[in-house]
């Protein structure tokens, strides 16, 4: 693929192309299975870089140009000058499109079977929630301090496999013959075309996968013994991190992936998972009073509301009393009616 090809896909992918290079994309697309596959590539390229990154080598970097264009302003005073906040914005699309046309580049000169094997990674931050497509058209909303690690390419696989490290809810573009395969900690899900969920924090007691629409099948790849269930729509897995064990229940997937539009919904839940959730939105600490909550379960739904907004919900229902210094709380009293 020529530069001016990879130009024309990375111009489609940030929405600048004229109308007749959308016309030329579609033309070049539709001549050659091999066009469509290094488009894949290109954007899977692009929806990984889509967040440039902040660190300190990017920050040096931009400040360097920024000096330079600073210069050349006072030299000719011609030159219109770009608003401060503008600029970073138009310095980062910059630098985004020259690494996907260098990546793009360097990608597609492998062989086909070695581009399988160039993994993308996106994450979040605690109280963040990502939505991302994937090569093969995927949708994924990723849930707060959650990554998801992805090939640049699915076409030649014999599976479309993902690895999840926190909490993800998956729209998988159907495909008979490749099927998509989620591997979580000791869980691997494995559908056609579906809709589900899956939790599965390294540090929380259970793994959970729950379905939407569609089936899925769950297996459990710690067993000695094949241990693998079926789920149909409002149906979930359970596995027990400590136990091993993995079991069926039914459920209300609705209230699941409430957490996509900022919710928490909580259905006879533990407290000490209800202050896990808590920690992973909100960053932050919660400690409580050992033993307070032992036999205590919360049946909760909470709007997009602040934590003080929550934790006051709770004082009053809960009868608790609790202190906060900076990102660490502590809470005290507990009566669980």
């Amino acid at each position: 693929m020529d530069y001016q090809k990879r130009t024309l896909i990375v111009n489609h992918l940030a929405g600048v192309s004229t109308k007749d290079q959308e016309k030329e994309l579609e033309e070049w697309l539709a001549s050659s299975p091999e066009n469509n596959r290094q488009y894949e590539i290109i954007k899977g390229i692009w929806l990984a870089s889509a967040a440039v990154p902040a660190d300190a080598a990017w920050q040096t970097s931009f400040k360097k140009l920024k000096l330079e264009i600073e210069k050349q302003d006072q030299a000719d005073n011609t030159i219109r000058r770009i608003p401060a906040f503008k600029f970073w914005g138009i310095a980062a699309a910059a630098a985004l499109t020259c690494i996907v046309l260098a990546a793009s580049f360097f990608f597609l000169k492998r062989p086909s079977e070695n581009i399988e094997m160039v993994l993308l990674e996106r994450s979040t931050g605690p109280g963040e929630v990502l939505h991302l497509t994937l090569p093969d058209s995927t949708e994924i909303w990723l849930n707060g301090s959650s990554r998801i690690r992805f090939p640049a390419s699915f076409s030649a696989a014999a599976v479309r496999a993902v690895t999840l490290y926190g909490e993800a809810f998956f729209k998988v573009k159907h495909k008979e013959k490749q099927p998509f395969v989620v591997s979580s900690g000791a869980l691997k899900t494995t559908v056609l075309g579906t809709s589900f969920n899956i939790t599965a924090y390294q540090d929380a007691k259970r793994q959970e996968v729950t379905v939407l629409t569609g089936m899925v099948s769950v297996s459990n790849n710690s067993a000695s013994e094949d241990q693998t269930i079926r789920l149909l729509p409002s149906q979930k897995a359970v596995f027990e991190q400590v136990s091993g064990k993995m079991l069926k229940a039914d459920t209300h997937a609705d209230d699941v992936i409430a957490w996509r539009e900022g919710r928490l919904v909580f259905d006879r839940t533990a407290m000490d998972e209800v202050f896990e959730v808590l920690e992973r939105k909100y960053d932050v600490r919660i400690e409580a009073e050992p033993g307070s909550f032992k036999d205590c379960r919360l049946t909760a739904s909470f709007g997009n509301i602040s934590l003080s907004e929550l934790l006051n919900t709770l004082k009053k229902t809960l009868d608790i009393s609790y202190t906060q210094h900076h990102n660490h709380i502590s809470i005290k009293g507990g009566n669980c009616m």
